[in-house]
């Protein structure tokens, strides 16, 4: 982590106006960002409650959206807040993330990522002077032990690796179909080792990312390892991003 780095894309956001809905994982990555600050001395990002705080000159605002493993409320409570709130106050850039528990071996995948196409879409025709950045879904460590492994050796899957490969097959809709937009990719981050390795696991023939387990503290959060390595990297990419656009340079996915 290059906290000089960190220092100049904290300065870059700070003149700027973003919102983040998430959840659990957000708030593991909204620590991170705040332990950034801290580290680099620079605390010129006004990080906020977008439900409750009133809103300043510039702001990176942030809320608990939804209920988990329903993402379709995590969609309405999104756009409720930019329609009432975010919007109307000139609002630059917004995300909303899902979480890991609301994809699943279980889950549609179609249909949540319709739902969430619409909703993007819909705020878009209403607010065409906000940049949505897409987030992938993040993952959870994969199934370890022997029981695992002797699964695998059966060409069976755990639940846990069903469950990865359901966020997986979700992402690369996500990102194909937002191609040459803003996508950030978490999943894409909490994956990848610092020498760019990344954490795998082979179901059915096919190559799947994980989360690395170092960057846990239970297999889906975030530690104090994951939470700055994920904020850095999402400080680096918002920073690039508004660089971009205020140079007129064609956005596109970035990790």
């Amino acid at each position: 982590m290059n906290i000089e780095q960190v220092k100049a894309d904290l300065q870059v956001l700070s003149g700027t106006k973003m919102f983040f809905g998430h959840q659990s994982v957000g708030r593991n990555i909204i620590q991170g960002i705040k332990e950034l600050m801290q580290k680099s001395g620079v605390h010129t990002l006004h990080i906020i409650d977008a439900k409750s705080d009133s809103l300043p000159e510039f702001y990176f605002a942030q809320a608990n959206v939804g209920k988990n493993k329903f993402p379709q409320t995590k969609c309405a409570d999104f756009a409720r807040l930019i329609r009432e709130k975010l919007g109307p106050d000139g609002v630059q850039y917004a995300f909303l993330k899902f979480c890991f528990v609301d994809v699943t071996r279980k889950s549609d995948v179609h249909k949540i990522f319709e739902e969430y196409r619409a909703t993007i879409d819909t705020l878009h025709r209403e607010f065409p002077e906000i940049t949505f950045v897409h987030f992938t879904v993040p993952l959870k460590v994969k199934s370890t032990g022997f029981k695992s492994t002797v699964k695998r050796w059966l060409g069976k899957a755990s639940t846990r690796d069903l469950d990865n490969a359901q966020r997986n097959a979700y992402n690369r809709l996500l990102k194909e179909t937002f191609r040459g937009q803003p996508v950030f990719d978490l999943a894409a981050v909490e994956s990848t080792y610092p020498d760019g390795e990344r954490e795998t696991f082979t179901l059915k023939g096919q190559t799947l990312y994980s989360l690395i387990p170092q960057y846990s503290s239970d297999g889906g959060h975030l530690n104090e390892q994951g939470r700055q390595w994920v904020a850095a990297h999402l400080l680096r990419y918002l920073a690039r991003l508004v660089q971009e656009k205020a140079h007129g340079a064609d956005v596109k996915s970035m990790e």
